[in-house]
Formats: C-alpha cells, sequence, structure tokens
C-alpha cells in the first residue's frame, strides 16, 4: 500500500476513535443504560466500518503475488471479525431502541434476532465456499454473492429497527423523551439514506466517508440534548420505594439498592457508594430479582417503574 492510502487509513481510524471516545464520554457523563448501549453501537460500527473498508485493499495488495491459500486465510479471518461486529452493531441498535421506547425485548423478539444473526454467518459461509466450488473470490473483490445481499440484508434490519420509534406505538414504562428517541431515528436514517445512496452508485469510493453521517449525527445531537437537558435520560424522581417494601418484602438495603440501579448506577458504582465488593452487590441484586419476581437488571427496573405509574 502507497503513503497516501496509509494515511487515509490512519486519519479513518483518528476519527473512529474520536467517535468512540465521544459516545463513551457521554454515557460517563449521563449512567444510564440507554446510553451504555449507544456507546457499544458507535463502537462496533466503527470496527465494523474500518474493517469492511480495509478488507478489499488488503485482499487486492495479497492478490498482486500472494499465493491463494494466504488469500483465502485473509479472507475468513476479516470476515469473521467483521460479521461479529456486524450482528453486535444491529443487535445494540435494538436494544437502545426497544430501551428508549420502555419496552424489554421478549423472548420471540431474541430468538428472531437468534435466526437473523446465524442467517448472516450461513451467508458468509457459502459465499466463501464458492470459492473452492467455482475458483472465484468472494466479495468484497467480487460484489456477485451473497456477501452482497448479507449487506442489504443487514442495512434493511438497522433501518426497520429505526423506524419503530417513529411509528405511533404508545411509549412503556420508563421511556425516554419520545422527541428524542424520534430525533436520533431520524438522524439515523438520514445518515444510513446518504450512505446506502453512496455506497450503491459510482461514488463508492466516497462511501467510508459518509459512513460517519450515520454515526456523527445522532452523536452530535443527543451529547447537546445532554448537555442542555440531562433529566430527559434521568430516572423519574416520582418513585415512592416505600410500596416496593409493602408489595415485595425489599428490605431498607435492598431498596437502596434498588433505587441507585433505577438512577443508572452500575453495579461498581454501586459498591463504592455503599462501600461493598461487586460481589456483594450481585449477591444482593439476585435477591432482589427473586423477591420482585424478575429475571434481570432491565425487568426490575420497568416492573418497579411501572408499580410506581400505577399507585
Amino acid at each position: 500500500m502507497g503513503f497516501r492510502s496509509i494515511a487515509v487509513y490512519a486519519l479513518y481510524l483518528l476519527v473512529g476513535f474520536g467517535i468512540i471516545g465521544q459516545g463513551y464520554a457521554l454515557q460517563r457523563r449521563c449512567r444510564h443504560r440507554i446510553l451504555a448501549d449507544l456507546s457499544n453501537y458507535l463502537t462496533a460500527g466503527v470496527t465494523l466500518g474500518f474493517l469492511n473498508w480495509l478488507a478489499p485493499y488488503l485482499v487486492g495488495e495479497l492478490m498482486r503475488g500472494a499465493p491463494p491459500r494466504i488469500v483465502i486465510q485473509v479472507l475468513f479471518i476479516l470476515g469473521g471479525l467483521a460479521l461479529p461486529f456486524l450482528i453486535a452493531q444491529i443487535y445494540f441498535l435494538l436494544s437502545l431502541v426497544r430501551r428508549g421506547m420502555g419496552y424489554e425485548p421478549r423472548s420471540s423478539i431474541k430468538a428472531g434476532f437468534a435466526a437473523f444473526a446465524l442467517s448472516l454467518f450461513v451467508l458468509f459461509t457459502l459465499d466463501v465456499l464458492a470459492f473452492f466450488v467455482q475458483g472465484r473470490l468472494p466479495p468484497p473483490v467480487n460484489k456477485g454473492g451473497y456477501v452482497f445481499f448479507l449487506t442489504i440484508a443487514a442495512l434493511a434490519a438497522r433501518v426497520l429497527i429505526l423506524i419503530l420509534p417513529l411509528l405511533p406505538v404508545r411509549a412503556g414504562a420508563g421511556a425516554m423523551d419520545r422527541r428524542v428517541l424520534r430525533a436520533f431515528s431520524a438522524l439515523s436514517l438520514a445518515g444510513y439514506a446518504v450512505y446506502a445512496a453512496v455506497s450503491f452508485s459510482i461514488l463508492e469510493a466516497l462511501a467510508p466517508a459518509f459512513f460517519y453521517l450515520v454515526l456523527l449525527l445522532p452523536l452530535v445531537y443527543l451529547s447537546g440534548v445532554v448537555r442542555r437537558s440531562p433529566s430527559v435520560f434521568a430516572v423519574p424522581g416520582n418513585l415512592r420505594p416505600d410500596s416496593w417494601a409493602v408489595n415485595f418484602g425489599l428490605t431498607p438495603r435492598e431498596i437502596e439498592i434498588a433505587c441507585l440501579v433505577l438512577q443508572g448506577e452500575k453495579n461498581r458504582q454501586i459498591g463504592r457508594d455503599l462501600f461493598l465488593s461487586v460481589k456483594s452487590i450481585k449477591n444482593m441484586l439476585t435477591r432482589i430479582y427473586q423477591k420482585v419476581g424478575v429475571r434481570g437488571r432491565s425487568e426490575m427496573i420497568s416492573k418497579l417503574m411501572r408499580l410506581d405509574d400505577q399507585g
């Protein structure tokens, strides 16, 4: 690779790490599970973008004189790395939107996502096997094949997830301000529209640059929201923890931990606040889950907030 390519890659990484850093800073500035999902979504997206962009150039360089065995290894390595990040990005986007709407993913949703992820792996495997059968290189060097449809399917999945907040669906307990979530979805969809238009046109070489529209637009917007009104992502202050003792038999210490969880605190931070070990916090949370009748943190938050809404 020439100096120009190396410089472009370096710039790409620099901007990518900047986006990841901003997402993490946003999460730290306002500790909330929704913003944690956003940070994970950005991390997976930047990593996926870098791997996908690097793959054709690296394979092209190797094809100039490298043995086919090395090329196949590179394809398996890059494909094996990129696919998990693609699936992770879609999963964290789904989690972010579902939590933002105040709903917990049902078993059917999780099963559907697992089936979709499995189909992506199958499509990629079939396309790589085509090299042995037909003697050709699979995408991204050759665009005709299963990976092309995989890209379309993944893009369609992300678009469908982002459309959910725009539908007239009633928000669940603990939902963020719907206007904020709708603006996030609209900005993300605008970014994906530009990215897709460039990717499947003669301007394909510019696609990596436009990829950042998908991440930068909603990130800048959410950063501004947190600076102006951090309470948008905060747990409402009209909770009545005394009702938790009556309904679920929670002890004062368990109520204290539950309140910190509803404020977005993580186990390590709760342990520091209460001068307890992380293991002790986990054990107490397990007992709280059993008393409340839930299986995890998110279900507990939703149930406790729903109880207070009804109370």
